[in-house]
């Protein structure tokens, strides 16, 4: 067997979004009798329009109480999650709201969300196949360079085996230039010459014994 590797550069052609998540603050009303604590990261919807934000801090509500000015981000990037003079209610996750609830008096604002190059599966895909035919095509002339004036390499009996692959970046990964990495092992079978021959003096042997026996048993 042989192992080669190769590495190769390619372009992102993929076109995908990228920007900046919205931020604002909101109060959250605890309605029960005991306190309430929030930890930072717990999601937060907006009722009107399902939009998720994350809350920035740990939170301890007392009961029948609020806690004002709560810093909140969006869950994502996107002018979507922008909310400029209006009011918002929040339904809190893993709270009804009749026991909590929250809301915005003020903008929510910062989202953005512009298009960006991306790389795509299909940058991917093309990139790893240019790079498996070459060492294919290198492997192969490294197997023929083994066989000596004596052997002979069985045609079709090349086994090719990926055995690692990585790329710079992911799908949807924003960059202009990535590169992948391709690791393939290749096993095959040869004969030598001599071999070749004794089979075929074999074969031979048995084909004049079986004419041989043919004319004894037709006489």
């Amino acid at each position: 067997s042989k192992v080669k590797s190769i590495s190769l550069d390619g372009k992102a052609t993929g076109q995908g979004f990228k920007g900046t998540q919205a931020q604002g603050i909101v109060d959250l009303r605890n309605k029960t009798s005991a306190t309430i604590s929030l930890k930072s990261g717990v999601k937060i919807s907006n009722i009107a329009t399902g939009l998720k934000y994350v809350i920035q801090q740990d939170i301890d509500i007392p009961a029948n109480d609020s806690a004002e000015d709560i810093a909140i981000k969006a869950e994502t990037f996107g002018d979507n999650y922008n909310v400029v003079d209006q009011d918002v209610t929040f339904k809190i996750d893993g709270y009804d709201s009749n026991d909590l609830i929250g809301f915005a008096f003020r903008d929510i604002t910062g989202g953005t969300k512009v298009e960006a190059t991306v790389v795509s599966q299909e940058d991917l895909d093309t990139l790893k196949k240019s790079a498996d035919e070459e060492l294919r095509k290198q492997l192969q002339a490294d197997v023929a360079s083994l066989i000596s004036a004596d052997e002979i390499l069985l045609t079709g009996s090349e086994k090719f085996t990926e055995t690692s692959y990585t790329a710079s970046a992911e799908v949807n990964k924003e960059v202009t230039d990535f590169s992948v990495n391709l690791e393939v092992k290749v096993d095959a079978f040869k004969v030598t010459k001599a071999d070749l021959e004794n089979v075929a003096q074999e074969n031979i042997k048995k084909e004049e014994t079986c004419a041989e026996s043919a004319k004894v048993h037709g006489t």
